[in-house]
């Protein structure tokens, strides 16, 4: 990989750290194919600011562990779509990053080769069966209209509705399942480090805690449990 120099380094790492911490407005971190030096200079640096943060990573399917990130806090989505062969599938899974499977509710005929929703929860099965049950997360990827009830869709219920029991008619158990939806993300998303909040006008900082992260989530996650059996009560 070319190395940059290191104040170019240290200035995108500090950007991308204060993001994390502060907030973004309307950025992401993306690139093209083939990827420019002024992108790689953008990866570099996302790597930097993970291993100071300890933070999760999600990429869209490169290969290369990079700049030395921790490989078990970084997703691979959209596997569903890109990897067919389950040949190929192990030999990317050796690798031990998350294994994302986030299109469920998605089937259609005019984009790329997407399988169906039972197709997935096979692959999903296969990847347990050789020994990848903590390496697995699925997500639905909702991303427009016609994917809500509201338009005909699935909606955000789709996976604890449907696809969950369909798991279990396979060979897998409750307690896999529950890494899927729940364990795996939630080692992800947490930030292995106690973050250091750092001041743009001082060097002092203050730390928080896992356990307010810990209270967030549980928060957001009961209010969407909440939404969707309101929701489910209105139809």
């Amino acid at each position: 990989m070319t190395c940059f120099p290191l104040d170019v380094s240290v200035q995108l790492t500090d950007i991308i750290v204060s993001e994390v911490l502060q907030g973004v407005d309307g950025t992401e971190i993306g690139c093209s194919w083939p990827i420019m030096d002024s992108e790689k200079k953008l990866l570099q640096a996302t790597a930097h600011a993970h291993i100071e943060l300890g933070c999760p990573v999600i990429l869209h399917l490169g290969r290369n562990p990079g700049a030395g990130e921790d490989i078990s806090k970084t997703v691979m989505p959209h596997l569903d779509r890109t990897i067919f062969d389950n040949g190929e599938l192990l030999e990317f899974a050796k690798m031990r990053n998350n294994l994302e499977y986030n299109l469920f509710g998605t089937e259609m005929l005019n984009y790329v080769d997407m399988p169906s929703d039972s197709q997935r929860v096979k692959l999903v099965a296969f990847l347990v069966q050789e020994g990848y049950e903590d390496n697995i997360v699925i997500a639905h990827d909702i991303h427009t209209k016609n994917r809500l009830t509201k338009y005909g869709g699935q909606d955000y219920s789709h996976i604890l509705k449907n696809i969950v029991a369909k798991m279990l008619s396979r060979v897998i158990n409750q307690t896999q399942v529950d890494k899927a939806l729940i364990e795996n993300s939630k080692r992800w998303l947490t930030f292995k480090r106690r973050i250091r909040i750092r001041s743009p006008r001082t060097e002092q900082g203050c730390s928080v805690g896992l356990s307010l992260l810990y209270q967030l989530l549980n928060t957001v996650k009961n209010a969407f449990i909440h939404l969707l059996l309101l929701a489910n009560h209105q139809t």
